[in-house]
């Protein structure tokens, strides 16, 4: 009875540890995720900051004589 109960535990024990390390493993995955959105997302901003200024110059020039 002790034996069954304790492998029971053992079992529980070896599953929720095998659960922590998943999420470990999740969490690492999401965080570098996270960086990877952020460097795009930078990359992007930087995209439509260098766009926004073309565009100015170009409404700024349209109609003029050469």
């Amino acid at each position: 009875m002790i034996w069954g109960r304790r492998k029971q535990a053992q079992e529980a024990a070896d599953e929720a540890l095998a659960a922590k390390i998943e999420a470990e493993l999740d969490l690492k995955e999401a965080k570098q995720t996270q960086r990877e959105v952020t460097v795009q997302s930078d990359r992007i901003r930087e995209i439509n900051r260098q766009n926004h200024f073309s565009e100015g110059l170009q409404r700024s020039f349209r109609g003029r004589p050469v």
